[in-house]
């Protein structure tokens, strides 16, 4: 490390007029010797490690015209004296360490021609005084948490980039905005636009990748809206940046999109790319979002790596209709334009960072120290779950290393590869028998819980000494009537059914799953598959898991229980039923302690799960498929249906609603 060492120096040249210290791992706090360069017209300290928070040396910088103070180690807030530099025409600040701040009073630097505030913890809403900067041509306020509408920046004529990727903005986007020149770079990407703003229209200039509140997990094009996905998949290969090739015997989809600063490209039916981002300091026509190697390549399968997929900030590969489950994600490296000689093309560092479903898995990534050396590959394996159909594996560029080495507009993330394996064995075709099986299965295994439970003296008649008469509890009433009634509906509807439309395959805990789907239902008194409180929540499941995390899960009682039933064996039985239809097989319960929880000899363990999972329209519509297709079974099943009870009981008679699944005669209990 190389140490601030120079105040001494610095107190001798109060006329120097520029000074540039980037990516020189510079340590220690600012001295303050810097305020004696009152002459200074440009400063540039990116790169560094320093220490402390941005000091307040403004005041003595009134000429600055440029700043550049990214990835620096120092820590927020932008201190407000940053008014007096009237006279800045390019401003870029990244990266600043620490708590979050407001928006810099900037209402001074009327001449600005470029502004970077990125990755700052900006709060609040951006100034409409902005949209005062006429000379402005690079507006980049990306991975903040900016909120509130976006100025339309009519009087922003000479604007050219914009990027407001990754903030909390909201309302509609203005038309001025989406009505721009085509040949504007707008990413409006990972925001929470309102849908309707979006406009019919896509172009290449345009990202706005999950960019509203009503982008669902289907939506895989730019503006296109509820692509559904035709089958479940479980690989994909990437050759990033390069064409279609076999190594091995894995087959490497092409990747050759020219992608650009703000661009979403649906590649293949089932994968695309977000890019985002602008190589500074060089013009247009020098912004390439591929890199080729510049020597001959000596490493197995190395048509992997003559090419690679390149940022100047931020990439995101977008895999979907994954089936739910745990995966093997390999990601493949190799620095193909740094050199090992002692030219130029030696001196440049590549750092970047590594995100997997938004995890951070690597921080400060250098391929040449991780491959040690250049030309050489290296591979990092992860693994991921996949809960809602969508694989995001996310590249970054903070700000470090260097920008001009060997050459301007090479630095931020290289990927050579991408390989996605799931760690289960793609299931086979489901045939109707499966489904019978299934269902005898769980009325097996609803009847044997019910006689364990009896037997334990959980379920059965409780003598009153008070009134002399036999009293049983409102709740194991409702149980033991409506489990008659809901063997019969589950008999002609399959609940092995629903976890094979919701994940595509049935797990080895497919029972316990049927049986937390039963469960509920019986304590609710509602059809699962028919029952929508309103048009956010797709089913009953979906209803108790938002109340789970809401904490209110009374409300999921059968309101005409009133309130002469156990409260605490209510909630137990809605929390095992939520255990059970757990998506994960290995986070459900066996059924012996699905038992030992109903019978209070277990504590409950409350495990929230996110409500999404299961609130996905086209899951929704999956679902109903497959309890349509199963119909042609009723007929089959009932012989079945007559070993359990009579169809002419009347206990078992009348219809169900989407309201209410039972008939329920609160005076025979």
């Amino acid at each position: 490390m190389i140490h601030f060492t120079i105040p001494n120096m610095l107190n001798s040249r109060p006329f120097v007029d520029f000074s540039i210290l980037n990516a020189n791992n510079l340590t220690g706090e600012l001295p303050l010797a810097l305020t004696n360069l009152t002459k200074l017209t440009e400063l540039r300290i990116s790169s560094n490690n320093f220490i402390g928070k941005i000091p307040d040396f403004f005041h003595s910088w009134k000429n600055l015209q440029k700043l550049d103070i990214q990835a620096s180690g120092l820590y927020g807030p932008i201190t407000s004296s940053i008014s007096v530099l009237s006279n800045l025409t390019e401003l870029r600040i990244s990266n600043l360490l620490g708590d979050g701040s407001k928006f810099p009073p900037l209402s001074n630097m009327r001449g600005m021609t470029r502004l970077m505030l990125r990755s700052c913890n900006l709060s609040g809403s951006i100034p409409a005084y902005i949209s005062q900067m006429p000379g402005l041509k690079i507006l980049d306020l990306s991975f903040n948490r900016l909120e509130g509408n976006v100025p339309d920046f009519k009087d922003l004529a000479n604007l050219e980039y914009m990027f407001l990727t990754s903030n909390l903005l909201t309302g509609a986007i203005p038309e001025r905005i989406l009505d721009r020149d085509p040949r504007d770079q707008l990413d409006l990407s990972y925001n929470n636009f309102s849908e309707s703003s979006m406009g019919p229209t896509c172009r290449d200039t345009l990202n706005v990748f999950e960019s509203s509140l009503g982008w669902d997990n289907s939506n895989t094009g730019e503006c296109q809206k509820n692509i559904p996905c035709t089958k479940d998949c479980y690989s994909v290969h990437i050759n990033c940046g390069g064409k279609a090739i076999t190594s091995g015997n894995i087959k490497y989809k092409e990747d050759q999109d020219v992608a650009g600063p703000a661009k979403f490209v649906l590649v293949s039916e089932n994968w695309g790319i977000s890019t985002s981002g602008l190589f500074w300091d060089t013009n247009s026509a020098s912004n390439v979002y591929i890199a080729n190697n510049v020597s001959t390549l000596r490493m197995n399968s190395s048509e992997l790596y003559t090419s690679a997929r390149l940022s100047p900030l931020s990439i995101t590969y977008y895999v979907c209709c994954l089936a739910n489950g745990n995966y093997s994600v390999t990601i493949s490296f190799a620095e193909i334009v740094f050199r090992e000689n002692r030219s130029f093309y030696s001196l440049g560092r590549r750092i970047f960072d590594v995100y997997i479903q938004e995890k951070l898995v690597l921080k400060d990534f250098d391929i040449e120290i991780a491959a040690q050396g250049v030309d050489k590959s290296v591979s990092m394996a992860y693994k991921a779950v996949v809960s809602n159909k969508v694989l995001q594996i996310h590249f970054h560029w903070a700000g470090k290393g260097t920008t001009a080495a060997p050459k301007r507009g090479m630095y931020g993330p290289l990927i050579s590869a991408i390989s996605v394996e799931s760690d289960f064995s793609p299931p086979v075709k489901v045939e109707i028998f499966i489904v019978i099986g299934a269902v005898v299965s769980v009325l097996f295994l609803i009847l044997m819980i019910l006689g364990i439970l009896w037997w334990k003296g959980c379920i059965g008649d409780r003598i009153s000494r008070e009134e002399g008469k036999s009293k049983l509890p409102l709740l194991t009433s409702m149980l033991q009537t409506r489990l008659g009634k809901e063997v019969l509906d589950l008999s002609t509807r399959g609940y092995m059914a629903p976890e094979y439309a919701l994940w595509g395959y049935l797990t080895y805990k497919a029972d316990v799953y049927s049986f937390g789907v039963v469960a509920l239902e019986i304590v609710a008194g509602k059809n699962n598959m028919k029952y929508r409180p309103n048009e956010n929540y797709v089913c009953l499941l979906d209803w108790g898991l938002f109340l789970q995390r809401k904490g209110d899960l009374m409300e999921l009682v059968d309101p005409k229980l009133g309130s002469d039933f156990n409260k605490e064996e209510a909630i137990r039985m809605i929390k095992v039923a939520l255990l059970c239809t757990n998506p994960s097989p290995v986070l459900r319960p066996t059924m012996s302690a699905v038992v030992s929880m109903l019978e209070g000899r277990t504590v409950v363990n409350e495990d929230i799960m996110d409500p999404s999972i299961y609130g996905d329209e086209y899951r929704f519509e999956a679902l109903r498929g497959q309890f349509d297709q199963i119909q042609p079974v009723r007929k089959s099943l009932s012989g079945a249906e007559s070993l359990i009870h009579s169809s002419s009981d009347p206990a078992w008679t009348g219809t169900s609603s989407a309201q209410d699944l039972y008939s329920i005669n609160l005076d025979s209990r």
